[in-house]
């Protein structure tokens, strides 16, 4: 693992260079020119200090490196999101749908977080389990229908 205190610009350099690219130019022509020299040259310069969740799918695909490990560093996941093998332990679907989250601004993603709260709700079959405000469950010992609710209301 490489050491806490490498800059962002310094991870970058060493990817490339680990995983065998000499030059920004040859990254560029291994993505089939998906990601420009010129870009690839800044973020290694410490030019961009968050490149794009596109732009990192496709450097961890040709460095062979984390997605989640890139994505921490550059500040879209915390560092207790990012197991062993980050977002490769989820389902291809899962992992595209996490993936395309990260895509949206801070301030959507914070619009979409009680709908995905409710999906999660949902999907665990806790949907409508929790009482609500100014509801009250039964008394610890009492059944629902044990008899002492009133059956005329």
């Amino acid at each position: 693992m490489p050491d806490s205190g490498e800059s962002l610009a310094a991870y970058f350099r060493r990817l490339r260079e680990d995983a065998g690219f000499e030059t920004a130019d040859a990254v560029m022509r291994k993505t089939n020119n998906a990601i420009s020299a010129h870009a690839i040259r800044a973020i290694e310069r410490g030019n961009v200090d968050r490149p794009k969740v596109e732009t990192l799918e496709i450097l961890a695909e040709v460095y062979r490196a984390s997605l989640a490990e890139m994505l921490r560093r550059c500040g879209y996941l915390p560092a207790e999101n990012v197991g062993p093998a980050g977002l490769a332990q989820l389902p291809p679907d899962v992992r595209e749908v996490a993936v395309w989250l990260l895509r949206l601004s801070p301030g959507k993603r914070q619009e979409l977080l009680p709908l995905i709260e409710g999906i999660v709700r949902i999907v665990r079959g806790t949907e409508g389990t929790e009482n609500t405000e100014g509801e009250e469950g039964p008394e610890e010992g009492e059944q629902p229908g044990d008899g002492t609710e009133d059956v005329n209301a």
